[in-house]
């Protein structure tokens, strides 16, 4: 049923074509920890995980996430 939703979804240009069920729950993951970002417990428990251990995965960051965290660092090399 999900999969039938998203190709409709991508049909309508909505969603890029290669987008997954997959997909959609990562981002879900991921904005949920933006807005709730000590609540591991109350996303593994939204998204069904028996062990909020397999929820870690959503912790992990991006290459781009990481970059711009370094390039957000004050750092002054002659200081």
């Amino acid at each position: 049923m999900l999969v039938t939703l998203v190709a409709n979804c991508a049909a309508r240009e909505l969603v890029p074509a290669s987008t997954t069920p997959y997909d959609l729950r990562h981002t879900f993951a991921h904005h949920y920890l933006e807005q709730h970002p000590d609540d591991l417990i109350g996303l593994a428990q939204i998204l069904g995980h028996s062990n909020p251990e397999m929820t870690r995965i959503y912790l992990r960051l991006s290459e781009d996430d990481l970059a711009a965290r370094v390039e957000a660092i004050d750092l002054n090399a002659c200081a």
